[in-house]
């Protein structure tokens, strides 16, 4: 494996990111 560059940080943190919007919106539609 490559090490973890600026970009791979990037990535995670936008994942990371869009996987909290995609629960905070599941949780205003349930609540």
């Amino acid at each position: 494996m490559s090490p973890a560059g600026p970009g791979d940080v990037f990535g995670e943190v936008a994942l990371e990111s869009a996987d909290g919007a995609r629960d905070r919106c599941r949780v205003s539609v349930t609540a």
